[in-house]
């Protein structure tokens, strides 16, 4: 809990501090973005607790093997996911997907 306090606090004193310098489009852009990161911090979260969970579990019981397909399942879809991530990020900017929210 004190841990996303401590991002969300740091978000926004990096937020007051970046758009003094780089001025609204750019804050705009990040804004944008932080939707994504969150998801992203979210499913993370998620895999971490679950993998702990059951890696608890398994050396408990000495099941090694269970705990070996457990970390290779977790490696997997990491790797998944920022696979999926790029690919996002490179449509997007291929495909201009910001123009949409461009106010003229």
């Amino acid at each position: 809990m004190l841990l996303l306090i401590v991002n969300t606090v740091n978000g926004i004193v990096d937020g007051v501090f970046a758009s003094n310098l780089i001025g609204k489009t750019s804050m705009t852009a990040i804004g944008l973005f932080s939707p994504f990161n969150h998801f992203l911090f979210a499913v993370s979260i998620m895999l971490v607790s679950g993998s702990q969970i059951l890696w608890g579990r398994f050396i408990g019981q000495n099941r090694r093997h269970e705990l070996q397909k457990v970390f290779s399942l977790n490696i997997a879809f990491s790797v998944l996911i920022s696979i999926g991530t790029v690919l996002l990020m490179a449509a997007g900017s291929l495909l201009n997907w910001t123009a949409v929210f461009y106010v003229r």
